[in-house]
C-alpha cells in the first residue's frame, strides 16, 4: 500500500515538472501564483455560439487546446459531439500519434486536474480502458500560428472543455439560443402607397368612372425595393439613385363593373413582400346619382360643378357594401370585413373573395377563416337560419410577431 502511494506521487510530481518544462524560466513564477490563486472559472464568459461549428453535419464544439505530454504539448483542436469526443493535433506535425477519437460515453472522468493537492487550470479526461489526457483551452488564433510557445496569458478557463463534454445537450441549448437572439430581424417588407387613384379610407371603395385606370405610387423599405407588381404587372420603377424609396407606375390597369380589387405588391432585396389592396368601384353608366353605390369615397374631381352623372362625395356613416358573391343557396346574406382588409375569406375551407365583400350563402353551419400574410389567421362558426336577417362579420387580424 505504502508503496502504490509513494508511485502515485511520484506520477504527480513529473506531472508538475512538465508543466514547469513547458515554461520559459520567467514561467516558474507564474505557476506559483496561478497554483497559489483561486483556479480558472469565471474570467471570461463563455459565448457558446462562437464554440458551434458552422455547417457541421451534426451540432458541434470546437475548442482550440493545447494537449500536455511529457515536457513538451502539442497544439490542436479538441471536438466534442453528442456521441464523441475528438482530439486533432495541428502541429507539431510529429505529435500527430496523440491526435484521438472516442464516444462519448467512454469518458469516465472529466474534472479540473490536481497535482500534488493543487487545482491546476486545466482539463484532465479519463476513458475507458486508462487512457488519460490533459488539455489547457488556449487562445484560438494560437492553433494556426507558426511555431507557437506555451504562455500563461494565452490560457482560458478549462470549464467550457468540461461541460461540453459532461453536459452537451443543455450547453447545445444555450448556443442555439444566443444564436437565434443574434439573427437580424428580417424586415417586414416595403412600405407601399398609392397616389393615383386618390384613395381615402383603404376599406371604402373609391369611385371611379373610366374603365382603364393608371396607377401609381411609392414604396419605401431601409434594405432596398427590388420589385413592384400591380395586379401581377410590373411596374415601371424611378428612383433618384436610391433603391430604398421609389416611384413606381403601370399605365393601364383595366376595371370591370362593380367592384375591383387593384393588387400592389412590392419587394424588397431580402425578397420579403408587402402586399397592399385598393378597392375601386367603377360606376355602371346606368346609376344615377341616387343609386345603390352613392355613399361610396369618391376620387377628388377638377375644380368646377360636379357633373350630375357623378354622385358627390359623402361622408357614409356605415362601410359601404362591396360587391356581392353569389354561392349556390345563397338565402343569407353575410357582410365579410376585415381589419386590415384585403384578407383572403375561406368558407368551409374554400376560397371565396377577399375583404370586403358581401356572400351569399347556403344555411345551416358554417366554418369562416380570414387569412392575411403575416398575420394570425382568423375564424369564427356561423349558425345561418334560412331566410336570416343581414349578418355582418368583422374580423380584427392580430399580426405575427
Amino acid at each position: 500500500m505504502v508503496l502504490k502511494v509513494e508511485a502515485r506521487l511520484v506520477v504527480q510530481a513529473l506531472a508538475a515538472l512538465s508543466i514547469i518544462l513547458l515554461l520559459t524560466p520567467p514561467g516558474l513564477a507564474q505557476l506559483a501564483r496561478k497554483r497559489a490563486s483561486t483556479p480558472l472559472a469565471a474570467d471570461e464568459e463563455i459565448a457558446w455560439e462562437k464554440y458551434l461549428v458552422q455547417d457541421a453535419p451534426e451540432p458541434t464544439f470546437r475548442f482550440a487546446v493545447a494537449h500536455q505530454h511529457a515536457a513538451s504539448a502539442c497544439f490542436g483542436y479538441l471536438y466534442i459531439t453528442r456521441d464523441t469526443i475528438r482530439y486533432e493535433v495541428r502541429q507539431p506535425l510529429e505529435n500527430r500519434e496523440h491526435g484521438f477519437s472516442y464516444p462519448r460515453s467512454s469518458i469516465t472522468e472529466a474534472r479540473q486536474w490536481r497535482v500534488l493537492g493543487s487545482r491546476m487550470p486545466e482539463a484532465e479526461f479519463k476513458f475507458l480502458g486508462g487512457k488519460i489526457y490533459h488539455f489547457f483551452r488556449i487562445r484560438e488564433s494560437m492553433v494556426d500560428e507558426p511555431s507557437p510557445k506555451f504562455r500563461w496569458e494565452d490560457v482560458r478557463t478549462w470549464q467550457p472543455l468540461i461541460e461540453a463534454a459532461t453536459r452537451f445537450n443543455e450547453v447545445l441549448r444555450s448556443a442555439e439560443r444566443a444564436q437565434k437572439a443574434q439573427e437580424p430581424v428580417a424586415s417586414p417588407g416595403p412600405r407601399v402607397r398609392v397616389m393615383e387613384p386618390a384613395v381615402g379610407d383603404p376599406n371604402v371603395p373609391t369611385e371611379v368612372t373610366q374603365p382603364v385606370v393608371p396607377v401609381r405610387g411609392a414604396a419605401l423599405d431601409a434594405r432596398g425595393v427590388l420589385s413592384v407588381t400591380v395586379n401581377g404587372i410590373a411596374a415601371q420603377l424611378r428612383s433618384s439613385g436610391d433603391i430604398k424609396a421609389v416611384e413606381f407606375s403601370v399605365d393601364g390597369v383595366t376595371l370591370q363593373e362593380g367592384l375591383n380589387r387593384v393588387t400592389v405588391v412590392a419587394t424588397n432585396v431580402d425578397h420579403r413582400s408587402t402586399q397592399l389592396v385598393v378597392p375601386l368601384w367603377l360606376r355602371s353608366e346606368a346609376a344615377g346619382p341616387a343609386g345603390a353605390q352613392s355613399n361610396l369615397r369618391t376620387s377628388p374631381e377638377p375644380t368646377g360643378p360636379v357633373p350630375s352623372t357623378v354622385p358627390p362625395a359623402t361622408s357614409p356613416a356605415t362601410t359601404p357594401p362591396p360587391a356581392a358573391k353569389v354561392i349556390p343557396g345563397e338565402p343569407v346574406t353575410v357582410e365579410v370585413f376585415s381589419e386590415p382588409s384585403g384578407a383572403d375569406i375561406m368558407l368551409d375551407g374554400d376560397f371565396v373573395g377577399n375583404t370586403p365583400s358581401i356572400l351569399k350563402v347556403r344555411p345551416g353551419i358554417r366554418y369562416l377563416n380570414l387569412l392575411l400574410p403575416g398575420f394570425k389567421p382568423w375564424e369564427q362558426l356561423l349558425t345561418l337560419d334560412p331566410g336570416g336577417k343581414l349578418i355582418t362579420i368583422r374580423g380584427t387580424l392580430e399580426k405575427i410577431e
